[in-house]
Order: C-alpha cells, then sequence, then structure tokens
C-alpha cells in the first residue's frame, strides 16, 4: 500500500511538471565537474644559425569554455524572482578562459666554453564571466536570463640571459652560471554591463549604495545583481602595471669525488617593494658507490601578486548550513581596510631547510628528504568581518552590495614539515616485457605559528574575526597530511598496461557542528573526519604503429567516494559530501579512451 501510495503522488507531480513544462531535474542542484569545451595549439621551431648556435622560438593558445551551476533558487525565496521565475532557477557561470603564450630566443656555445642564452618570453591568460539562466531580482518581470558580468586578464613578459661554463680541470668539476632577468607584470579587471552589478528600485532606476531598492508584493527587499556572480563593478576595475629586475649567481663546485658544494644567490628589484637577497647552500656527500647523503638551506622571499593586491569583487557566499551571505573582497588599498587598521600587503618571507639519503642497488633505488619551511608574514584570506554599525562601514559595504568583508593580509606565520620518500624497482620478465615498480610517499604537516593581529582589531576584540579557527583549518587540516602513491606499469614495444593505486589521508572538515553524530561516530573539536580512502586507477596501450597509440583506461576504477557528509551540512540532501574539503573529489569511476598521433 505504501508503495502505490507513492506511485500516485508521483503521478500527481508529474503531471504538475508536464503543466509547467518542467521534469524534476529541474528542481535539482548539479554537483560536480564543470561542462567544458576547450582547444588547443602548441609549436616550437628551431633554426641553425651557425655550427654552435641556434634560434629557437615556441607558444601557442588554447581556448577553454566552462558551465557550472550554483545553489539552486527556490521560488519561495527573494532571490528565486517570482516575477521572471515563478518556478525558481539554477542559474550557472559561464567562463571564456583564454591562454596564450610565446617564447623566442637563441643560444649558443662560445670558442671559450661559455653556453649563452638570449631569450623573451610573453604569456597572458583572460577569464570571462557570462551569468546564464538567472536574474536580477530587482528588475522584476524585466530582468534579462544572461548577463555579461565582466572579466579580468593578467600578462607577463620575461626577457632573460643565462650564461653558464663548466670547468673538468678545476678541483674535480666546477660550474658557473649567472644571468640577469627584466619581467613586467599586467593585471587588469574590466567591469561588466550595468545590470550584472546594479541593484534597482521599482521603477527600475538604479539606487545609490544599493538602499531603496525594489520590492515584492509582501515589501520583502529584492536583491540586486546578476544571481549566483555579480558583475564586477567600476569600483572593481583597475589596470596596474609592475617591473623587476633581478640577477643570480650560482656555483657548484665537486670539491673530491665524493664532496660537492654548491652555492646560489639571487637579489630582485621591485617597482613596488623594494629589493630582497636570497641565498641557497647545498651539498652532497658520496658514502658509497650506492649512497649518498644531502641537505640545503636557503631563504625566499615572494612578492605580492598584483591579483592579491588588487583583485576585488562582492559575492553570494552559502555557510555550511545553506545560509546565503553577501560578502566583499575588498583590497588593502581600500578605505575599508584602513578603516579596520588591515595593512597594505607586504612580502613574504621563508627560510627552509633539508636533508636527504640517495641510494641505488642493482635495479633498486630510494630516496628519503626530511624537509623543515617556515614562511613568515604569510598571505591568507581573512575571516569575516560585519560593518559593527560603523555609518562609513555600512555606507562602503553598501556600495559593495556586502553585508560582510573580507581581505587577503599578512595574516599569519607558518611552519611545514615533512618527509617525503620515492622508491623504485625495475625488473625484465617474459616475452621482452618490462616491470616498473614505484612507490611515492608524503607525509606532511602544517601548523601556525603566529597570527599577526593588526593592533586596532585586537583592540576593539575582532581578533577571532581576523582569522579564526575554520580558516586555520582550511590551511592545516583540510587537506590530506598522509598521501601514498604506488604505480606498476608493464610494457614492451608493442603493450603498456599500468595499475596504480593512491591512498589520500583523512580529512577533518573545517566547519564545526556541536552534537551532530560525526563519522563512525567519532567526535574531535566538532569537527567531522572523513577517513583515508584508496583510488585505483587502470590503463592500457596498443602501439598501432610507430605514430598511432589507442589507450582506455578507467580512473577510480572502484567507484569510491568520500565518507558521507554529516546531515546538517547536506542542505536537504543536496550535498552528500563535504564542500569544505579537499581530498580527492567525489565524481566516482571515469571510463574512457584515447588516440594519439603523433607527427615525427
Amino acid at each position: 500500500q505504501g508503495i502505490g501510495e507513492f506511485a500516485t503522488y508521483q503521478d500527481l507531480d508529474n503531471a504538475q511538471f508536464a503543466l509547467r513544462g518542467q521534469e524534476r531535474n529541474d528542481f535539482r542542484f548539479k554537483i560536480g565537474t564543470a561542462k567544458l569545451r576547450d582547444g588547443k595549439f602548441f609549436s616550437n621551431l628551431s633554426i641553425p644559425v651557425s655550427e654552435n648556435t641556434e634560434l629557437y622560438a615556441f607558444g601557442g593558445m588554447s581556448y577553454r569554455q566552462g558551465l557550472a551551476f550554483g545553489f539552486l533558487r527556490e521560488p519561495w525565496r527573494p532571490k528565486g524572482n517570482t516575477a521572471s521565475n515563478p518556478n525558481g532557477f539554477l542559474p550557472g557561470i559561464q567562463s571564456d578562459i583564454l591562454d596564450k603564450s610565446f617564447a623566442v630566443g637563441i643560444k649558443g656555445e662560445t670558442e671559450g666554453g661559455w653556453n649563452i642564452d638570449f631569450s623573451n618570453s610573453f604569456g597572458a591568460n583572460s577569464f570571462a564571466f557570462t551569468i546564464v539562466n538567472t536574474s536580477n531580482a530587482s528588475l522584476k518581470a524585466g530582468s534579462p536570463s544572461t548577463f555579461d558580468a565582466g572579466s579580468f586578464k593578467f600578462s607577463q613578459n620575461t626577457t632573460n640571459l643565462d650564461i653558464s661554463k663548466f670547468y673538468e680541470d678545476i678541483l674535480s668539476g666546477l660550474n658557473l652560471a649567472f644571468g640577469a632577468e627584466y619581467r613586467v607584470d599586467h593585471f587588469e579587471i574590466f567591469a561588466g554591463k550595468e545590470d550584472s552589478y546594479t541593484t534597482y528600485d521599482n521603477n527600475g532606476i538604479p539606487t545609490v549604495g544599493g538602499v531603496g531598492g525594489a520590492t515584492n508584493a509582501l515589501g520583502e527587499s529584492l536583491p540586486g545583481t546578476s544571481q549566483v556572480f555579480g558583475g564586477f563593478t567600476p569600483q572593481n576595475a583597475t589596470n596596474k602595471f609592475r617591473n623587476s629586475i633581478g640577477a643570480y649567481f650560482d656555483v657548484e663546485a665537486d670539491i673530491s669525488d665524493n664532496f660537492l658544494v654548491s652555492l646560489a644567490t639571487r637579489y630582485e628589484s621591485f617597482s613596488d617593494f623594494g629589493e630582497t637577497f636570497n641565498y641557497k647552500l647545498a651539498t652532497r656527500v658520496k658514502l658509497s658507490d650506492e649512497f649518498s647523503i644531502r641537505g640545503a638551506v636557503n631563504t625566499g622571499f615572494r612578492a605580492p601578486s598584483l591579483h592579491q593586491q588588487f583583485f576585488s569583487r562582492s559575492s553570494t557566499v552559502f555557510n555550511a548550513v545553506g545560509i546565503a551571505e553577501e560578502v566583499g573582497l575588498f583590497t588593502n588599498e581600500s578605505r575599508a581596510a584602513s578603516l579596520l587598521g588591515i595593512g597594505k600587503l607586504k612580502e613574504e618571507t621563508s627560510q627552509s631547510v633539508s636533508l636527504g639519503l640517495t641510494g641505488k642497488t642493482g635495479d633498486f633505488t630510494i630516496t628519503i628528504d626530511a624537509y623543515q619551511i617556515t614562511i613568515d608574514d604569510r598571505i591568507v584570506l581573512s575571516g569575516k568581518f560585519d560593518n559593527g554599525g560603523d555609518p562609513i562601514l555600512t555606507s562602503i559595504f553598501n556600495a559593495a552590495g556586502a553585508g560582510k568583508a573580507q581581505f587577503l593580509a599578512n595574516a599569519i606565520d607558518t611552519k611545514n614539515q615533512g618527509i617525503d620518500i620515492v622508491a623504485g624497482y625495475k625488473t625484465g620478465l617474459f616475452k621482452d616485457f618490462t616491470l616498473d615498480n614505484s612507490l611515492a610517499a608524503t607525509f606532511s604537516k602544517t601548523e601556525v605559528t603566529k597570527i599577526n593581529v593588526p593592533k586596532l582589531i585586537a583592540d576593539a576584540g575582532l581578533s577571532g574575526a581576523f582569522f579564526d579557527g575554520q580558516e586555520e583549518a582550511f590551511l592545516t587540516i583540510a587537506q590530506p597530511r598522509t598521501k601514498l602513491n604506488l604505480t606498476h606499469t608493464l610494457a614492451n614495444d608493442t603493450w603498456s598496461f599500468l595499475l596504480r593505486n593512491v591512498y589520500f589521508g583523512e580529512v577533518t572538515d573545517p566547519d564545526e557542528f556541536s552534537g551532530q553524530v560525526r563519522v563512525d561516530g567519532a567526535t574531535v573539536n566538532d569537527n567531522a573526519i572523513y577517513g583515508g580512502k584508496i583510488i585505483t586507477d587502470l590503463t592500457v596501450s596498443n602501439n598501432l604503429s610507430e605514430n598511432l597509440v589507442i589507450t582506455i583506461g578507467a580512473n577510480n576504477l572502484l567507484d569510491v567516494y568520500p565518507d558521507d557528509n554529516r546531515p546538517g551540512s547536506q542542505s536537504n540532501a543536496s550535498f552528500p559530501y563535504s564542500r569544505r574539503t579537499s581530498q580527492f573529489g567525489f565524481t566516482g569511476r571515469f571510463l574512457f579512451a584515447r588516440l594519439s598521433f603523433t607527427i615525427k
């Protein structure tokens, strides 16, 4: 009887869908890999100029169009905009990505044995957003369904001169290398069309700062901007340049047949971040014909990218329980950052040390390396700040269409420690087949050693908003600390069989939900722990000819998925797996066939 009643209700639902011209899928989220179309072309060229000199060039371009979907806008919510979408809608973000790169250079060897390489490389990437199947609710029935939300572009041009020479008769061998680099970076944001970023009033007139926007028949405010991705505003638009010059010197000497020492130094000068000098000192000691130990210490410097300095926009962000928040990402040059006491971005500096062992005996090889990397003034995304009732901040937030604000800041110091192990064994088998076995293992740990809270924020009692436990969890425990990769390749001149098993260690959900049952009933600091899993890949290839290869295979052959998300985070079963962790994805088994043709 229960099954019969279910069938009856299902028939009634289907009849209603038919009357509306809809189907059940119209009320579903679309979760998983975005729809993609892409194409690419690359080529290279080499022209001998003389016996020891050649002119070379390489480059290409690629285009990719993607389509991904956001949260379903149910018809009973203000964002559903019942005037133009009485049945709700599932908004999509179409991205058009264009990459292009080109390099040209000349290299050769002088009569004195010096190797000289002079080159220039240019690369550019553009990312345009078109928002589809969506609405600007404040335009009511007059809203279009497609919006031009703007774009951004980054390009970089680098000119390099590299010179090196190897001296066989100094010590047991000495290599000298030095060179220089000049680089120009360029970052742009282009505003979208007005209807993609504007809130309108009931008369279809743009509001000032989003105040006085349109309302529905119940007096509820109708949000502006294109739903799922509001367009870049004229205030977001930017056009910024940076140039830098660098020089390096590297010397590597075999003091004896068993002892090698190398020293590398690099000087850089930035148009906006001053100067820096860094070094690396490394050594290798040969213990025997089979085993060696190696070690290195070095310093590092990374200036904030132009994107980190000048990217800004507002967007709808859904928290762990599906509540929508309008959050603005403001630059550190902004008035909002100044009022909250968040300083301008500065460079990151690092210090690292490593120690390793390498070995080879017969057909077996192994390397083991332990390392520690400390980073000071690391740039991360802050927590979310509200306006605190401050009238100036309220006005700034309203103008950006945001209820809360985030910033990139030199918020923390971190320490990363780990061990990398790589082992291999290769042996011959029957009928000219060889079996190549390899194991790669990584064990790592990242911890936050200091939170650099600005004084104004600390005095206001907002340290938790600046960098909270959730942000720390994203960095330290939301991705696997352990990863193992065991690969076996059986091959001869015609056939190749590959079997790979990858273990992804456990991860911890950064969202806290008190009182809910965790994975396997375990609770740790009110955060769910998702257990480690093994993913198996299998491919078979056949060389049909010298130029033609056919391959069939399966990624995630055994169709393994992460542990289930906890009920309170599933948004009515829309997200069965966590959106907050990065383990190995949740798209399941992927079968493929590939035909490769090589022109020689």
